[in-house]
């Protein structure tokens, strides 16, 4: 392994606000699927309150 190799390996690129604001939608999307999150519990409420998963169902 070269040492750029090893860098990069040890030094991940930071996501951007967009990238991450996708993956948290999508693990947004999961959660109500599995039923972790209640069908009612909208994305914007979810970030809003710190993205828990203890919220009771209906």
């Amino acid at each position: 392994m070269t040492e750029a190799e090893k860098y990069r390996f040890t030094h991940p690129r930071e996501l951007s606000e967009e990238e991450k604001m996708n993956r948290q939608r999508s693990q947004y999307t999961l959660l109500i699927e599995w039923k972790i999150l209640p069908k009612w519990l909208t994305f914007e409420q979810w970030k809003q309150d710190g993205f828990p998963l203890n919220y009771p169902k209906e």
